[in-house]
């Protein structure tokens, strides 16, 4: 800003005074309106006439003389809006004695608008270099409303508009007549993660000679939750119809008191692979910071939150006024948080089920234009896995169908939401991701399953039912991969196989409840376990799959053991692929033939004397009884 004095009528015309613009790279653009003309002198200190300003430099680095109107565009359009915002209460103040001629006269004076505005801008205390930012935010409002005002004129008007391009370098240059110009962004030079600036003030000719651009955006965070160790991270891993929570973190930019209205809008696409649970929004919550639930308060034009085709809109038409009561500063989170499940599209292994998410936000407050931020950072994956068992036999290796086995999935960290329940969620929203990464407990906006964050952001994936640090559950895997109370028997095929799409990590037990025809059952369960390691920017960095039990013990070289297949168990493919035998039952004949003929004859003869010696033991009973005494009979 400037100190406004007056000028001898003859004083010789200023020259040109140039100013850079520190912008936020090469590709922004400004747009330039000259509001007055004048003769602009450095303020070294010194003059006498402005005590206040004088001392204050670096905010009011020039003191303006002739000063006059630019242009009839910037004439109309500032005393508009000038009327509007208390110029007529101050004019009658500074001029008390002056009749309504006399105040229509003083209306038009170039130096009493730029005095005006001068007083209800103000100097900045705490920004020397642009020299521009109101100190209250009254004054910003009203410097943010006059800016509008002015670029709608101006664009609308006949009036030149200057433009200055940044360099490589994200310097702008710009020369002109001094006098008291108003920079703004130039929308069509916004790009993806860019935001046009605050309106800056700048006299032009005074001792300020460089000013930066006030911009600042949003900054936005995806992560899923692995349920095994309750992390927030970019990556985790689930079966076919098991809900994982997900969320998305936006935190307010450093200039948000530059804006009268925020306006924030949340576009998460979900893949094929992945559903919100319950096919709806039910499960979404939207929050500010981590007690604030605004949910309820998107309705009509306050907001919406939608969900269509695998794509969840939550739009906030006002941040700052959306929820009574509570105001947002620079630094304030705003948290969309949901559950959402695998489906039987989900795709196996690498690349993972990919979703990712974008934030559209005011990027310009002088216009309201919005500005995005691009996808690229802000997405999650989610693995899942194939589980291939091959029946075999122990000896020749050769296929066997007709085995049945069932499987358990014996750490299910949380049963409720392994079986895809849509569970309500808690009252205390979702966490700020730094508090999760730092060890602290982070409980998102869903009920505590009692897990404890840990501090790695890579995290590993293992089949200890312990790892979860809460209650790990027992469930027995489906056909389709989800999981369920009832036990599902798998019976290879004519290949000796069968399959399971789309299974957790972690541990299970294959049970053999049926050999094929003329096997015997194995001798022992097996146990297998699924271990995969995510790292921070959600790649699926190692995988491993074990098995111990089932049948082991080998007697020739020939035999196989229960083991995993490692050709055919690939981190690309996420199929574990268990091989297991069985052995054949053997037919145990007599031998010597001769022999056995003469031990059938002696058999038969001793089988034959015994019937006989019987025979003739009950008749020699039966004359007893006829000879004995009456009333002796039958004791």
């Amino acid at each position: 800003l400037c100190a406004l004095a007056a000028a001898p009528p003859d004083a010789a015309q200023a020259e040109d005074a140039s100013i850079a613009v520190e912008t936020n790279g090469p590709t922004a653009a400004l747009r330039i309106y000259q509001l007055f003309d004048a003769d602009i002198a450095p303020n070294d200190g010194t003059d006498a006439q402005f005590p206040a300003e004088t001392a204050a430099p670096d905010a009011y680095p020039g003191i303006g003389a002739r000063i006059s109107w630019s242009s009839k565009v910037s004439e109309e359009a500032t005393l508009s809006f000038l009327d509007e915002n208390g110029f007529g209460e101050w004019l009658a103040g500074k001029y008390p004695d002056a009749d309504d001629e006399d105040i229509a006269q003083q209306h038009g004076r170039a130096q009493n608008a730029a005095e005006y505005i001068a007083e209800r801008i103000g100097g900045s205390d705490d920004d020397p270099d642009a020299a521009t930012a109101p100190v209250t935010k009254a004054a910003r409002s009203f410097a943010l409303e006059l800016a509008k005002a002015l670029d709608a004129a101006f664009t609308a008007g006949d009036a030149a508009v200057y433009r200055a391009e940044a360099d490589d370098d994200g310097i702008a240059e710009f020369t002109g007549a001094q006098g008291y110009y108003l920079f703004v962004s130039d929308d069509a030079a916004i790009g993806h993660d860019e935001a046009a600036t605050a309106p800056i003030w700048v006299p032009l000719g005074g001792s300020t000679t460089r000013i930066a651009l006030k911009a600042a955006i949003p900054t936005l965070d995806k992560q899923v939750r692995e349920d095994s160790t309750g992390m927030w991270g970019a990556g985790a891993d689930a079966g076919n119809g098991q809900d994982l929570e997900y969320r998305l973190v936006a935190t307010l930019p450093s200039n948000i008191g530059a804006y009268d209205s925020y306006h924030l809008k949340f576009t998460d696409t979900l893949p094929a692979g992945l559903a919100l649970s319950g096919g709806d929004a039910r499960s979404v919550r939207v929050t500010i910071g981590k007690s604030i639930d605004i949910t309820a308060d998107l309705v009509e034009d306050a907001g919406s939150i939608d969900y269509s085709d695998g794509v969840l809109h939550v739009d906030i038409a006002d941040i700052k006024t959306v929820h009574a009561g509570v105001s947002v500063n620079a630094g304030s989170t705003v948290e969309v948080g949901y559950r959402a499940h695998l489906t039987p599209d989900a795709v196996i292994g690498q690349p993972g089920n990919e979703n990712s998410a974008q934030l559209a936000y005011t990027a310009d407050p002088v216009t309201g234009a919005d500005g995005t931020t691009i996808p690229d950072g802000h997405k999650t994956r989610t693995y899942t896995y194939r589980l291939d068992v091959n029946k075999v036999d122990k000896q020749t290796h050769e296929n066997l169908a007709g085995a049945r086995f069932t499987v358990e999935r014996i750490d299910v960290p949380d049963a409720g939401h392994a079986e895809g329940r849509v569970e309500e969620p808690a009252e205390e929203p979702v966490g700020d991701p730094a508090e999760g990464q730092a060890g602290k407990r982070d409980e998102g906006p869903y009920a505590s399953t009692g897990r404890q964050p840990g501090a790695d952001a890579a995290r590993t994936r293992s089949g200890n039912a312990g790892d979860s640090g809460g209650t790990a559950a027992r469930r027995y895997v489906q056909a389709d991969g989800s999981l369920a109370l009832e036990p599902h028997e798998f019976t290879t095929g004519d290949d000796g196989r069968f399959s399971i799409p789309r299974i957790d990590s972690g541990s299970y037990v294959l049970h053999e409840t049926a050999a094929p025809e003329g096997y015997e059952l194995q001798d022992a369960d097996i146990t297998m376990r699924i271990e995969a390691r995510i790292g921070e920017t959600g790649q699926l960095e190692s995988w491993d799959a074990t098995t111990s039990g089932g049948e082991a013990a080998t007697s020739s070289d020939t035999d196989i053991a229960t083991h995993v297949v490692g050709e055919s168990t690939s981190i690309e493919t996420g199929v574990v692929s268990v091989q297991t035998p069985d052995d054949k039952k053997a037919p145990m004949p007599l031998t010597g033939r001769e022999g056995t003929g003469v031990a059938l004859a002696v058999a038969g003869g001793v089988l034959l004397a015994s019937i006989a010696g019987l025979h003739r033991g009950r008749r020699r009973e039966d004359r007893t009884r006829m000879r004995a005494p009456a009333g002796t009979r039958g004791r």
